[in-house]
């Protein structure tokens, strides 16, 4: 009985091993396709670009492989493609975390610079200086916090569009600008000349 079985079942195991690639893998091809457009969804183009490369790669095999008539190869390939494609969008995930919280960190050191500055520049609205050089000091620090508060709102946009990078590198250049400016205070008038005696 069970040597009939076997008899009639791995003849038609292979059967439909052989039927299974005796035709493109379109099924499976398709699932790579959406595999991969759900990784560029998620961003895997710029935070996983080596994983989403493989992947994309991949597929081309795959389709290279129906081209020829390999079915069996396109098969496999468009499995693999499928494999690369989730796990590019795994990593993805990971690192757009990563670069958000690193642009949140940028975005905060920011700020504080920039109340800093303005804390100076309403103190000296409130008490003008006296000389000349911190009169050109303040105005330093005043123009500095307008070009600030633009770069912190194309920094905002960036983030809005994910684009933690950018936003980072802005929000870095902003606050060593204002640290830079804060920190150059004008040098103390020396002293005056002793009036000679007639």
């Amino acid at each position: 009985m069970l040597r009939l079985v076997v008899r009639l079942v791995v003849p038609l195991v292979a059967a439909l091993a052989l039927s299974a690639c005796a035709a493109p893998p379109e099924a499976e091809m398709t699932e790579a396709r959406e595999a991969l457009a759900a990784a560029r969804a998620a961003g895997a183009e710029r935070y996983a670009p080596a994983e989403y490369g493989e992947a994309a790669g991949m597929l081309q095999r795959s389709e290279r492989f129906v081209a020829e008539g390999d079915y069996r190869q396109a098969l496999s390939a468009a499995l693999e493609a499928r494999e690369l494609a989730n796990a590019a969008a795994a990593a993805a995930g990971g690192a757009k975390e990563a670069a958000r919280a690193r642009a949140t960190t940028a975005m905060d050191q920011a700020q504080a610079s920039l109340a800093a500055a303005r804390a100076f520049t309403d103190a000296a609205t409130a008490k003008p200086p006296r000389t000349r050089p911190e009169r050109l000091h303040v105005s330093e620090v005043r123009r500095a916090v307008v070009a600030a508060n633009v770069a912190v709102q194309k920094a905002r946009e960036a983030i809005g569009r994910d684009d933690f990078a950018a936003a980072t590198e802005a929000l870095d250049a902003v606050r060593a600008q204002l640290d830079e400016v804060m920190a150059a205070k004008p040098e103390p008038p020396p002293p005056p000349k002793p009036r000679r005696r007639r």
